[in-house]
């Protein structure tokens, strides 16, 4: 393993639990508002649980998440660079956050402190499950040797080969959120609409198709997979407090050829924007 660098993300990046708890990477909180209270989400969910966060939404609360702020950053990347350590910062898509420009001001700042250190900022245009995919297979790459230089190459050649499926089961949170009109919020819910969501190659959220159920759900993103995925070794599977759903999707994707699938719990800051019950599966494919 190369130690001479730091690998740093944030907490939009949901991570399977041994991934998270890994002693070599950093993952930077991010604060998310609810009834009045502020609170911080950590991959361990110290701060509050997930099944505690999930309740408040299923009563109809409707949480509100922030950016990183400078003052986080800069408590997140001085300690490795004082240590002599170079950073990559893996972020969330910028085309879903203006995080990034805070990450890119706080940088360039450190780098007049820091000249004899490499400071290097990857968009990843991922996001949730996505995001927490592509971290894991960094930290392998960082465990079999990747030099810096390597990590950083491998990092843009291989962000837009990550393949997000999403299908959200709450329609009455997205019009809760402003995201769905009333009226198409009730007709889904009576019809079971179950959207399937994905980003393209600018980090954008989109709506691939919609189907009725959530095992055509499922069977469509299978079907997908099946016909773009490049490497079966490993999928993420993410969900917002829906475990039974999951392991569900995850036995799919097995039976469809996936050698490990790896369960993440998608935190409050992903999902304050998707609701209770969101499932997804993340994979390497040919590209978006």
């Amino acid at each position: 393993m190369d130690n001479t660098y730091q690998i740093i993300t944030d907490a939009t990046a949901d991570l399977d639990p041994q991934t998270a708890a890994a002693p070599e990477l950093k993952v930077i909180p991010m604060p998310v508002t609810m009834e009045g209270r502020t609170f911080h989400h950590y991959c361990d969910f110290r701060e509050m649980p997930a099944k505690e966060f999930y309740d408040h939404l299923r009563r109809g609360s409707m949480p509100q998440t922030a950016q990183i702020n400078i003052l986080t950053y800069l408590r997140a990347f001085i300690p490795p660079l004082k240590a002599g350590k170079d950073v990559v910062y893996l972020c969330f898509s910028s085309g879903l956050s203006g995080t990034i420009q805070s990450a890119h001001m706080v940088m360039a700042v450190l780098r007049e402190k820091f000249p004899q250190r490499k400071i290097v900022c990857i968009d990843t245009l991922a996001a949730s499950v996505g995001q927490g995919f592509f971290v894991y297979q960094a930290l392998q790459r960082q465990r079999e040797g990747d030099s810096f230089q390597q990590l950083c190459g491998w990092a843009e050649e291989r962000k837009l080969q990550v393949a997000h499926w999403f299908t959200v089961e709450d329609l009455n949170h997205l019009h809760r959120g402003g995201r769905l009109s009333k009226t198409a919020a009730v007709a889904g819910t009576m019809l079971q609409i179950k959207p399937i969501l994905t980003l393209d190659r600018e980090g954008h959220l989109q709506v691939a198709g919609k189907v009725r159920g959530t095992v055509k759900a499922y069977q469509s993103m299978i079907a997908r997979m099946k016909e773009t995925c490049t490497d079966f070794t490993c999928a993420y599977i993410g969900h917002c407090d829906a475990p039974v759903s999951a392991e569900k999707l995850a036995q799919m994707a097995r039976d469809a050829g996936i050698q490990t699938t790896l369960i993440a719990p998608i935190g409050p800051v992903i999902g304050s924007h998707v609701g209770a019950g969101m499932t997804a599966l993340v994979y390497w494919d040919t590209g978006r």
